[in-house]
């Protein structure tokens, strides 16, 4: 999953099917210049060859050829964004906990996205995450935020948070590679992405509380409450 800023732009969008209706192979009624009626079949074997047969075959392989250089430059795409991607030892790492409504507290190792290209990037083409990993997006000052799934592998938990540290909302086993996007609702200054899964094995939901010790974030709390 990675940080979306905005509706889709050109590469997020699904292509229109190709249209397939080709040209006609007679005009029977209605025809002008003194052309005679006659059937398809006898017009289809006209000449020796079959015409309508030659123009759709013709229309078909253009239609072919569309979708091959749509493919190949969808490879193409999928391939650069692949070599732009940073690995995930480029992020820093820290350890956040969850605490939640309970009592109980929920410690993580977690990579750190603070960076525009990090953000943009997140967890995207991770073929795997351990329950006890996580991804946090740090947005200062907070905002409202918009998160989808494209070239992420795996399901994803997303825990939204607030600057008092409350979790806002809960988004349990987002889709791989949809172009959906999940709204925070409110202004967060942090998004945590959990392994699918996570948040309901944890019983992780709003109002729980989100920290991390090694920047001693959030500055200012206050109680968090469950969303009525």
């Amino acid at each position: 999953m990675h940080a979306r800023f905005g509706q889709p732009d050109s590469s997020g969008r699904r292509s229109r099917p190709l249209s397939a209706r080709g040209p006609g192979i007679l005009h029977a009624a209605g025809a002008s210049g003194g052309r005679r009626w006659c059937r398809a079949a006898d017009a289809l074997r006209r000449d020796g060859h079959r015409t309508g047969v030659a123009v759709s075959t013709r229309a078909a392989l253009r239609i072919a050829a569309a979708v091959l250089l749509g493919l190949a430059a969808a490879t193409a795409a999928h391939a650069q964004d692949r070599e732009t991607i940073l690995p995930l030892s480029a992020f820093p790492r820290e350890k956040i906990a969850v605490e939640t409504r309970s009592a109980r507290r929920h410690v993580f190792e977690a990579w750190r996205a603070d960076t525009d290209r990090m953000l943009a990037q997140g967890l995207m083409f991770v073929k795997s995450l351990r329950p006890g990993q996580a991804m946090i997006f740090v947005y200062q000052p907070p905002q409202h935020v918009a998160m989808w799934m494209k070239n992420t592998l795996i399901p994803l938990d997303m825990l939204f948070v607030d600057e008092y540290g409350c979790v806002v909302k809960v988004q349990r086993d987002a889709r791989p590679g949809s172009l959906d996007t999940i709204q925070s609702g409110e202004p967060v200054e942090l998004v945590v992405e959990l392994a699918g899964g996570t948040a309901k094995a944890l019983g992780l939901t709003v109002g729980d509380r989100v920290v991390r010790p090694d920047a001693r974030w959030p500055a200012a709390t206050r109680a968090c409450q469950p969303r009525k």
